[in-house]
């Protein structure tokens, strides 16, 4: 494996025009949402992020984690928790628009960066063909959006792919370089907890390949494990300071809704879709015109038709293998090929995680799986073709290019723009009573009323009455007086039974008062709705 510091300068002039290239369309999309009125930009902004920001503010005051000013959470990652805590320590009364044009920028930078790294590492490995491949997934819609999403996942795409840049080096270990891998991936874990995935099947796989990868790389590979495992001991030490549990509540909720509903392959699949398939997004956009019946009999199917695939190019590997003379193998059996099925074991093993996260899955999920679904597309490539056939890897590079532009200007979440008009309402209401509501994080911050979350992702009051379907008996005991959010949160059986609401008091003690997104987008065909709950009628 050659090193990508090897490399002449002149071979890196490529990965400079690319990483030019996104940083320019990410600073589009950032400055035209930036201009835009409050009621476009919050559309591509998640409810998620606003959580974030409640809990940053009232740290930054109150020194607690803590959403709604009372009840402890867990339900954050670390890194870029206490970034914007950093933030308001700084700046107290900075906007959410100060926030998102910080938090964009830094985005699109880190992803530029993280382009370029990538490049260098894949052209040291399997030249300029396969860096072209491997990078193509950064442009996609998947990968574009994260850029105003104001989430974790840009932290975890920068760090992904420092990590992967310190692999590929040759140069023997000494303290200074150890420390620094060390630190990147517990830096990692840091900033998603599941982000050691893929510092762990490298490893295992580098090991296995201990004939061929050499020792300074083995070495690199345990002290990415190592940091890793660092990151995640602090994660669970931190959680274990806030709650006395080592288990983020987040992550409790998360694993009984999937196991309440069913833990399913196809979210996972479909994180991973849009990564490798140009011009995903306007197929799934083919679907929306489908029956309902024909929806589902696709998402049954889809699965299915995923493995299919997946045999395929398996079996396409594997002949192509055999169909090489001896001399073709042993030129392919590097130290990066041990790399690279640890990047396809990484992918197969996100799938089979994310299976028991099934119902909570968002398009930020796509970080993880970004750098290692990159490097083992690049990977085929290099295995199939061997650098021969570059209009190959133009034209899938282009492909994903053309299909991310396309939709650069894309509103991820339209509803929530009907969520920032009933914020808009309730903030001119009295301020003597409770509010509450499972899309939470857009209301709470617009509304500044008492507002309290009822999912459990950043309320650990509420998680043993979710466990035991009596949240309730937890509306009562919080004196909720008004609910806010969709109705199907509450005519979806699913949503009951996962909630902890399947509780025949719903339909007696919590009444519609009024519709508050009234022109807006809908959410599951569904009205953001203002609820009277009868105290009396709790008990």
């Amino acid at each position: 494996m050659s090193s990508p510091h090897t490399q002449p300068l002149r071979d890196t002039r490529i990965a400079w025009l690319i990483s030019l290239a996104l940083l320019t369309a990410l600073a589009v999309r950032v400055i035209h949402f930036y201009l835009a009125p409050d009621a476009t930009l919050v559309g591509v902004v998640p409810d998620d992020a606003f959580y974030y920001i409640k809990l940053a503010q009232n740290h930054a005051k109150l020194g607690l984690w803590t959403f709604d000013g009372t009840a402890p959470t867990t339900g954050f990652h670390m890194l870029y928790a206490y970034g914007l805590v950093a933030v308001y320590k700084i700046a107290p009364s900075a906007s959410w628009r100060d926030v998102y044009l910080l938090v964009s920028v830094l985005a699109s930078l880190s992803m530029a960066i993280a382009v370029w790294l990538t490049w260098v590492t894949v052209r040291g490995w399997w030249g300029r063909a396969a860096s072209l491949v491997a990078i193509a997934p950064f442009f996609s819609v998947a990968a574009l959006v994260q850029s105003t999403s104001m989430m974790e996942s840009w932290l975890v795409i920068l760090l992904a792919s420092l990590m992967l840049f310190q692999l590929g080096r040759t140069a023997p270990l000494n303290w200074l370089t150890a420390t620094a891998l060390v630190a990147t991936a517990a830096l990692g874990s840091m900033a998603r907890s599941d982000f050691g995935l893929l510092a762990g099947c490298l490893c295992v796989l580098g090991w296995a390949g201990h004939k061929v990868v050499p020792l300074v790389t083995r070495q690199r590979l345990i002290c990415a494990l190592a940091g890793a495992v660092l990151g995640v001991v602090i994660v669970l030490l931190h959680t274990h300071h806030i709650s006395g549990e080592f288990s983020q509540a987040s992550a409790q909720i998360k694993l009984h809704w999937s196991a309440v509903v069913g833990h399913s392959w196809l979210p996972p699949l479909l994180v991973v879709f849009p990564l490798t398939v140009p011009f995903a997004t306007d197929i799934g956009a083919l679907t929306r015109g489908l029956s309902v019946e024909h929806t589902r009999l696709l998402y049954h199917w889809f699965p299915w038709m995923a493995a299919i695939v997946a045999a395929a190019v398996a079996s396409g590997v594997v002949y192509r293998w055999r169909s090489m003379g001896p001399a073709g193998r042993q030129a392919l059996v590097t130290p990066s090929l041990f790399l690279w099925l640890g990047c396809v074991v990484t992918c197969l093993g996100y799938v089979v995680f994310y299976k028991h996260n099934s119902a909570a899955l968002q398009s930020w999920y796509a970080a993880n799986l970004l750098l290692p679904v990159g490097l083992a597309l690049g990977g085929l490539y290099h295995l199939m073709l061997q650098d021969t056939r570059r209009w190959v890897a133009g034209l899938i590079a282009a492909a994903f290019a053309v299909s991310g532009l396309l939709h650069l200007n894309k509103v991820t979440w339209p509803h929530q723009a009907g969520m920032l008009q009933a914020a808009l309402f309730l903030k001119e209401q009295p301020r003597d009573i409770a509010y509450g509501g499972w899309n939470a994080g857009i209301i709470s911050y617009f509304s500044e009323q008492p507002y309290i979350n009822l999912d459990g992702l950043t309320n650990d009051d509420a998680v043993p009455y979710i466990q035991s379907n009596t949240l309730l008996d937890y509306v009562g005991q919080r004196k909720i007086r008004y609910i806010v959010d969709y109705a199907n949160m509450f005519r979806s059986y699913g949503m009951r039974v996962r909630g902890g609401y399947n509780d025949p008091r719903v339909a007696i003690c919590i009444r519609p008062v009024r519709v508050l997104d009234e022109g807006a987008a809908a959410w599951a065909v569904s009205a953001l709705t203002l609820y009277e709950v009868h105290p009396t009628c709790l008990n």
